[in-house]
């Protein structure tokens, strides 16, 4: 009997959470829209006061891409050579899958990854 009501509970939290997507789905997406913006809009931040700020210096990769990067992301990028040009690569494309990455913030954040002072000192 428990069996039953705990597969009827979880059939129904599926079905609702699956009915709430489709009806909110315009609002979902202006949502992930304005959400990639703000990251956008924070990556940008975080880049001017590296390039701009003497304290901000070893801010790295896990200053830059915080919540947009998990651990496995940071894992795989800290297996790769921090001066090889495969690790910013590889940033990009990991912040591509989450996001449109304009030339322009391309090629700052290629920048950082060339700078002595954006890994912090071991």
């Amino acid at each position: 009997m428990a069996s039953d009501y705990y597969d009827k509970v979880r059939d129904f939290h599926m079905w609702y959470g699956e009915r709430q997507r489709e009806v909110r789905r315009d609002d979902l997406a202006r949502f992930r829209a304005k959400e990639k913006e703000v990251f956008l809009l924070e990556l940008d931040d975080r880049l001017s006061r590296f390039e701009n700020i003497p304290s901000e210096v070893g801010m790295g990769e896990t200053g830059l891409f915080i919540g947009l990067f998990d651990y496995s992301d940071y894992r795989e990028l800290e297996a790769i050579p921090q001066s090889s040009e495969a690790r910013a690569n590889t940033a990009l494309r990991k912040l591509a899958e989450h996001l449109p990455v304009p030339e322009v913030l391309e090629a700052r954040i290629r920048s950082a990854y060339k700078s002595a002072t954006f890994f912090p000192p071991e």
